[in-house]
């Protein structure tokens, strides 16, 4: 799978451990990977992982929602068919969110 995708691990790992910052590093050399080598398969979890950063940085729902559907997008136009997957709990976890604040 490549730099790429361990860098999108990496920068997994740093947002389960809710360092946003440390993420987006990892994700920027994740970027300079799929530039440098071309390794596209992971482009659409690198892409998600844009947009639970987003959400780690209380970015509005709107937004994060877009970048989710994005990413979704990109892993059908790659074939790489576990992270559609992920998109897909992601939205529903957004949209869950949505719910929630219209409720309040």
């Amino acid at each position: 799978m490549g730099i790429a995708y361990h860098y999108g691990l990496i920068a997994e790992m740093w947002l389960a451990a809710d360092m946003p910052d440390a993420a987006a590093t990892a994700l920027d050399r994740a970027d300079q990977a799929l530039t440098t080598y071309g390794q596209r398969y992971a482009e659409g979890l690198l892409l998600l992982l844009r947009a639970r950063l987003l959400h780690a940085r209380g970015e509005p729902v709107d937004v994060v929602r877009a970048a989710a559907e994005a990413a979704r997008a990109r892993s059908d136009e790659r074939g790489a068919h576990l992270f559609p997957r992920r998109s897909e709990r992601f939205l529903a976890e957004i949209e869950a969110l949505r719910e929630a604040s219209r409720a309040n």
